[in-house]
């Protein structure tokens, strides 16, 4: 060692070791807040409150403000705080995550009951809507230990609620005919609808919903049977006193593999047919017979038209015949140069090209089973009147 440069030994070295050590702790705390300080600036852009040439602290130019130090405590406190609440937000979103997959195999689990009820007997469906809302309708030893109160299931320590409703479903939503009309209720599929809610359920958080169309379950000794499925027919019309449904219109459904018989409209003009088509679809044919001998015809003057559809397992679908209305009769008395056997037409206003033609016998021509509505008559290609035929009307027209 060099004598007189023992600058740690003895008084004065301990003296001036104290003081450099001083020096140090001084500027470090001054780097650290400097540093939170700068990040503030730098990210937040807080402004520069020193003046010119006073950013480098540690030249000792000028100290750290308070202001700096409170606006760098308060941003990372915001920090700590949004951090805080994304890892509290996530644990509670894992939690309902986990309970809804638990859920979902309660909700299957009462489907599938609910499946079994039905196929059990011809009445099944109609016992199962008739016990209307259930909570927990099917408990079972091994998922109810644990459960207490509304919470009929537990499953790895989380409670559940199981709710099921039953109602009749003609599996399709713009069915013609109404739940009155479809009497027959073997020819109805039935809506199930379960859904679970869970304990400690998070606001906001929606329950788990599973609904199933259980296919018609045709007649008491078919039992439950997914291959029938069903036509439904709506005849509508206006036989003198307003449109409305056609009561008593004989309906025949036809296909390839054959006929399903003829069958009436009831007071709401519906029918329903139960028929077993292909498993990838069989085309049914409709047709209407009046019974009236033809008295009744639709828009376009046809006494028998025909509708098709496409039907599969276990659906249904409408056919709608509007406008079958109660026909009426024209005639058309010529003057006496129109020739014998000239041809009168008759073309609807609502139709053009849809025309009717009848031949002039002793000065008439007659039209039977008109469609009402209004008409043209037309001569040799010329326009000569025009006529409205009311339904069951007789209408007499003389041209000049």
């Amino acid at each position: 060692m060099v004598p007189g440069l023992d600058l740690v030994g003895g008084s004065m070295g301990k003296e001036l070791s104290g003081q450099f050590r001083g020096v140090i702790t001084k500027d470090v705390r001054g780097i650290v807040v400097a540093f939170i300080a700068r990040v503030s600036r730098v990210c937040f852009g807080a402004p520069n409150s020193r003046g010119k040439g006073s950013a480098d602290v540690l030249e000792g130019e000028r100290g750290t403000s308070i202001v700096e130090v409170i606006v760098s405590v308060v941003i990372l406190s915001i920090f700590g705080i949004v951090a805080m609440a994304t890892v509290s937000q996530g644990a509670v979103t894992s939690a309902d995550n986990r309970a809804r997959i638990g859920a979902a195999g309660l909700a299957q689990r009462e489907l599938d009951e609910a499946g079994t009820k039905i196929a059990a007997s011809a009445e099944g469906a109609s016992l199962l809507i008739g016990e209307g809302l259930v909570a927990n309708p099917n408990p079972q030893a091994g998922l109810s230990v644990g459960a207490t109160g509304d919470y009929g299931f537990s499953m790895d320590g989380q409670k559940y609620r199981v709710e099921r409703e039953a109602s009749l479903y003609d599996n399709h939503v713009n069915s013609p005919c109404t739940d009155a009309a479809l009497a027959d209720q073997s020819a109805q599929g039935t809506l199930v609808t379960v859904t679970v809610t869970w304990e400690g359920m998070s606001a906001g958080t929606k329950p788990h919903v599973a609904s199933k169309v259980f296919p018609p379950h045709g007649d008491a000794s078919a039992g439950s049977d997914p291959t029938k499925a069903q036509l439904v027919v709506k005849v509508e019309g206006d036989t003198g006193s307003g449109p409305g449904p056609r009561q008593g219109i004989t309906v025949n459904v036809s296909s390839s593999s054959g006929g399903g018989g003829g069958l009436s409209t009831d007071a709401s003009g519906c029918v329903v047919f139960v028929v077993t088509p292909d498993p990838g679809g069989t085309e049914y044919e409709v047709t209407l017979g009046a019974p009236g001998g033809g008295q009744d015809v639709w828009d376009n003057g046809d006494p028998a038209p025909v509708k098709t559809q496409v039907l599969y397992p276990g659906k249904s679908e409408p056919v709608r015949f509007l406008n079958y209305s109660l026909s009426g009769r024209v005639s058309v008395t010529v003057n006496g140069t129109t020739p014998e056997g000239t041809m009168v037409v008759l073309e609807p206003m609502w139709a053009a090209g849809a025309t009717a033609e009848a031949e002039v016998i002793t000065g008439t021509a007659v039209f039977e089973h008109v469609a009402p509505g209004t008409y043209s008559i037309w001569i040799d290609g010329s326009l000569v009147d025009a006529v409205s035929v009311a339904p069951g009307g007789n209408e007499v027209v003389v041209l000049p």
